[in-house]
């Protein structure tokens, strides 16, 4: 168990204290460790999925629902990258990339096979980009 933190002070009052906090977008515990963060994201993004599912069943053509996942769900799903993918554990990898299999799935159940795996390999963005253009290359091909 841990010990109970100092109080801090600034301008002579007290700050308070918090276990988490929304910063820029991310969210950062008193632990460090990402869980709300990713449940947070995983959260947000399968919102969008189910926009995306209801695109689909709207017969919206594969290059708008290419667009609409790039544009919106992607963004959701790697924001503060960067920052946080080489602390994920297994399991916060896989929810994650969940989202995008599933996103894959909705909008070509042909495609299921075709990994997009932008998390693991978020320091290069020319292999990320390169993933994603692949995938949405092989989209408009079926």
């Amino acid at each position: 168990m841990r010990a109970k933190p100092k109080r801090c002070y600034w301008v002579q009052k007290p700050i308070e204290l918090v276990t988490k906090y929304k910063l820029l977008g991310l969210q950062v515990s008193d632990t460090l460790h990402r869980n709300e963060h990713v449940t947070a994201v995983c959260s947000k993004a399968s919102k969008r999925l189910h926009f995306l599912k209801n695109l689909k069943r709207a017969a919206m053509s594969k290059d708008d629902l290419t667009h609409y996942y790039e544009s919106v769900i992607r963004p959701v799903a790697e924001y503060g990258c960067v920052v946080w993918h080489s602390s994920l554990t297994k399991v916060q990898m896989q929810q994650l990339e969940s989202i995008q299999r599933r996103a894959v799935y909705t909008h070509d159940p042909r495609l299921q096979s075709v990994g997009c795996r932008c998390c693991s390999r978020c320091d290069d963005v020319t292999v990320r980009q390169t993933i994603c253009t692949t995938l949405a290359a092989a989209a408009r091909r079926r």
